[in-house]
């Protein structure tokens, strides 16, 4: 019941922004199927990297990206990544930790926002869970409409806020992590 109140919500909220349908789109980790295990090397315990990621069924139109990480079982915000271009299929693997990104030349101009980890910095903060607890971990990846000319420091809601009647396409992927 709840899950069905929340895409109820969610499909209201996307007609009251103006667009009656968000074309779904893929998000996966190379070689990782849904719901599987993160690799230990893109969490806390090991070299604490970004994942390759790539997307794929775009609508028409795309302007640009942004993709959002969060813990779902204890709500955190991990990643925050925007203004990716839309000449971009996916994020490589070990995405540079500024807060600008300025090269690669593909990747320039890519932002980071603010995570719940603030005193850490921008960029990719993997997975930590407690010892012997599970959890799920969500990447969401929006497709725009415009370039936005976004400014750097957005957290997740300022970032929502934003975009919001210009997303005209989304992906998810949910993988697990456990210590």
């Amino acid at each position: 019941m709840l899950r069905r109140f929340a895409i109820a919500a969610s499909v209201l909220s996307a007609f009251l922004a103006g667009s009656a349908f968000v074309h779904k789109m893929t998000l996966e980790i190379p070689f990782m199927k849904p719901g599987s295990a993160l690799p230990k090397r893109y969490t806390k315990k090991e070299k604490n990297i970004s994942p390759p990621l790539v997307w794929s069924r775009l609508p028409n139109d795309v302007r640009e990206f942004a993709l959002i990480l969060e813990d779902i079982d204890e709500p955190r915000v991990h990643w925050i990544v925007y203004a990716i271009p839309a000449t971009l299929a996916g994020l490589p693997e070990g995405l540079p930790g500024d807060e600008v990104i300025h090269a690669p030349a593909k990747l320039s101009g890519i932002i980071q926002g603010i995570t719940d980890f603030k005193g850490e910095g921008p960029g990719y903060h993997g997975p930590d869970p407690q010892p012997d607890k599970q959890h799920r971990y969500g990447f969401t990846i929006y497709a725009l409409d415009a370039r936005l000319a976004l400014p750097p420091g957005l957290d997740k809601t300022s970032l929502l806020t934003l975009i919001q009647s210009h997303i005209i396409g989304q992906g998810e992927l949910v993988v697990t992590f456990r210590k």
